[in-house]
């Protein structure tokens, strides 16, 4: 890209986050005061704020009125289109539902990602609300019992109610009577479900994400959503362990971060709302690129599964088609595959700790040193990862439970760099004073099951078809000139599908 002055300048506008080429799977949410804070300012108006207001929240603050005390936060959240093309960004049905639900009962319905079902859902839900307030003004005490789930979720909600209306009230409080409660409960629950169907149709309605891109300062708008995906690859890791496929637009936004920050100088820094826990609770948050990237590194050294997706695109392919898509996701992942491979054995036995030869003094390791700083050992550790993940290997090949160790990468040339990233899995923190190791593919099963003093000796005998390299300053410029400075050898998929079928090594994905 030619003429970059800003980084907003490498993107083209804000599809790429809402609804790129290429669909992230599921949906993914942001406040809408994250969004405001990078609005376009005219005679002092928010030009974000007004649009949403004109379009979306006067309709649903007007039929929710008597709700407006259980939502703190409106959610945008980009989802796929039910038409099939792309995806839309939409007021988030989904977290209205619940916000409003367990302000009400203190519980909320398990909704899933299809719209359509929402509403026999929630009706599903809210008819056992009504049938355990029916009990409790009864007294009916089998019906009670049977419900006793609903009946101690409706008495938490009036015992909250209760201190909220004590704090509100002081002197003034007098405690609600409990049949004035169940009969103001069971009037708002029905009043919610007859208005639920405008709540569906409005937050059914598209934005116009060309409208928004106008009202919207870009250099904001990037910087403030990745920080928003940050957060939310941080909640889906503590809920189930793996960060979401739209934590991909943070990766590109942090790789172009670098580059242009290194270039020129750039600092960017704002004060932004932060969703707790992606929940209303909201707090700010003063936000860096340094802390940005800070941020992105620590997240990102912690999940060496994340892969994300690249494609180039080819003239009139419809990326946004669903069909194109999903054949498009199915050959990509089949690649990706079928570049992992997995030994039977750990990668490198057990050895000592690595030391440069003290006899020779042209080797000056750039080792990093355990009085570095974890913040700096992430750095080195996101800068050595995406290093070799750049270059153009052909397989990736990892011991067996190993990813700790030294991982491989086989080259079509026919060489294989070994290189250790991590010191455990349980920490995700930079191995140290660890050499990368150079041999030919023709020789790597053998070499690779010796321990680091035997391949040292080994070296040290004067065979030179093994080598290793300290991280100097010049690691990367030579490993570079291993990987190009050969020509391609064509024998060495073949050899490795050999190796697959002879059962030597094997397809990591097929591994139990």
């Amino acid at each position: 890209m030619h003429n970059i002055t800003k980084m907003s300048d490498y993107y083209s506008g804000i599809e790429e986050l809402f609804n790129p080429p290429l669909t992230y799977s599921g949906n993914y949410g942001f406040p809408l005061r994250a969004l405001e804070i990078c609005s376009k300012m005219e005679n002092g108006r928010n030009l974000v704020q007004e649009y949403f207001e004109k379009n979306y929240l006067k309709s649903i603050y007007d039929i929710l009125e008597d709700y407006k005390d259980a939502f703190k936060e409106i959610i945008l959240v980009s989802d796929v289109n039910t038409e099939g093309k792309g995806r839309v960004l939409k007021v988030a049905l989904e977290v209205l539902t619940q916000q409003i639900s367990f302000g009400l009962v203190n519980d909320c319905p398990n909704l899933d990602a299809d719209y359509k079902t929402y509403k026999s859902t929630v009706l599903a839900f809210f008819r056992n609300y009504k049938k355990a307030i029916t009990a409790m003004e009864s007294k009916d005490k089998e019906s009670f019992y049977e419900l006793i789930s609903y009946v101690e979720n409706i008495m938490t909600r009036y015992e909250i109610n209760e201190k909220l209306r004590k704090e509100k009230y002081g002197k003034n409080y007098f405690p609600m009577n409990m049949r004035e409660f169940l009969e103001k409960l069971r009037n708002k629950i029905v009043k919610f479900l007859v208005v639920y169907n405008q709540l569906v149709e409005i937050c059914s309605k598209p934005v116009d994400l060309k409208e928004l891109e106008q009202l919207l300062d870009l250099e904001k708008f990037y910087f403030v959503m990745t920080k928003e995906l940050i957060e939310a690859g941080k909640t889906t890791e503590r809920l189930d362990g793996h960060l979401p496929y739209s934590f991909a637009f943070a990766e590109v936004y942090i790789h172009d971060l670098k580059l242009f920050k290194a270039t020129h100088n750039y600092d960017l820094k704002l004060q932004v709302p932060i969703l707790v826990d992606r929940v209303e609770l909201v707090t700010t948050e003063v936000v860096t690129t340094k802390s940005l990237i800070k941020e992105f590194n620590e997240l990102r050294n912690r999940h060496p599964e994340f892969s994300t997706r690249v494609i180039e695109p080819v003239d009139g392919v419809d990326y946004q088609d669903m069909e194109v898509f999903n054949n498009v996701i199915e050959t990509m992942e089949a690649e990706r595959k079928s570049k992992k491979l997995e030994l039977s054995w750990k990668l490198f036995k057990k050895g000592e700790r690595e030391t440069a030869p003290s006899d020779d003094i042209s080797v000056k390791p750039h080792f990093p040193s355990a009085e570095m700083s974890k913040d700096e050992k992430n750095a080195e550790l996101r800068r050595r990862i995406d290093f070799f993940e750049a270059t153009p290997y052909a397989y990736r090949v990892e011991g067996i439970n190993n990813f700790a160790g030294y991982i491989g990468y086989i080259y079509p040339n026919g060489q294989v760099i070994f290189e250790r990233f991590y010191k455990d899995l349980s920490s995700y923190e930079l191995a140290l004073e660890n050499a990368t190791y150079i041999m030919r593919l023709d020789n790597f099963l053998e070499m690779s099951k010796l321990s680091k003093p035997e391949i040292i000796e080994y070296i040290k005998a004067g065979n030179t078809d093994v080598k290793r390299r300290y991280h100097t300053s010049k690691w990367e410029e030579n490993i570079t000139a291993i990987i190009i400075g050969k020509e391609y050898d064509a024998k060495t998929v073949d050899t490795i599908e050999e190796l697959v079928n002879s059962g030597k090594i094997q397809r990591k994905e097929a591994v139990k």
